[in-house]
């Protein structure tokens, strides 16, 4: 007997203004037939991240776009709402074809900048794996690199709501040029989801800083001198300055003296 599968994937839709490192995927059928010898396997991918504190949400595949860059890259989107958004090197943006719903909601892992179309009917939601950043209409950038200790949000203009991750009862609200600091565990996945410990120990509370967004001499915000294809540094360790270099020009640095870190 014959058995006959099916494979569709979706394609994203064009926006004006789209660029990325790679061609989108096209609109294609696979028939996949299976003789007495042969044999094909499927494997679906799952996108899941946390909506809130204690609630966790999966989304199927066909719902999200995903906009990757590769270290020594940048990439530009619009999304179907008009919300702008610019991509750093080695980050991923998942984002539905369509905001249907009460919410617009996104994913990030790396970094990314947002000016985001005001829509009170609909605010805007962007899902990282330290917090959840809430707003209306605004612009801010957000620093959450899986491979970095800590997160950070800083605003820029309008006002946000942060909402942390595996935290009851613990929502920051920023004011223009704040920004908010935020550890997290170097695990390296991908995916948003609680500890396998929750409810079960306790977990040592993270220090989670507010502060002003940084400045150097000539006014230029360290935060997002990125979209300027700038690198700016202030008040950092040499260790937090060459994860950052290893991603604009994609290459790999190594320290002969540890304790040069």
């Amino acid at each position: 007997s014959r058995l006959q599968h099916v494979i569709e994937e979706g394609e994203p839709d064009n926006n004006e203004g789209f660029a990325t490192d790679s061609k989108p995927a096209v609109h294609r059928k696979m028939f996949l037939r299976w003789g007495s010898v042969a044999a094909a396997c499927i494997v679906m991918v799952f996108f899941v991240f946390k909506r809130g504190p204690s609630k966790k949400v999966e989304l199927q595949p066909e719902a999200l776009q995903q906009l990757a860059t590769q270290y020594g890259s940048k990439s530009q989107l619009v999304l179907p709402d008009g919300t702008k958004v610019w991509l750093n090197a080695g980050s991923k943006l998942g984002y539905p074809k369509q905001f249907t719903g009460a919410l617009r909601e996104v994913t990030l892992e790396g970094e990314a900048y947002f000016d985001v179309t005001a829509n009170k009917q609909q605010p805007f939601w962007v899902h990282t794996k330290a917090f959840t950043v809430k707003v209306v209409g605004t612009a801010f950038n957000i620093r959450a690199y899986a491979d970095e200790d800590s997160a950070a949000a800083s605003l820029i203009r309008g006002a946000v709501e942060v909402e942390i991750t595996g935290k009851k009862n613990n929502t920051v609200f920023l004011r223009p040029n704040e920004k908010i600091t935020v550890p997290v565990a170097q695990t390296g996945s991908q995916e948003f989801k609680e500890s396998p410990n929750a409810g079960t120990e306790k977990s040592p509370e993270p220090e989670i800083k507010k502060t002003e967004v940084t400045t150097d001499k000539r006014n230029t915000v360290v935060e997002t001198a990125w979209m300027e294809n700038k690198l700016a540094f202030k008040n950092m360790s040499f260790q937090q300055i060459a994860s950052s270099l290893e991603k604009w020009f994609a290459v790999e640095i190594k320290f002969k003296n540890e304790h040069k870190k």
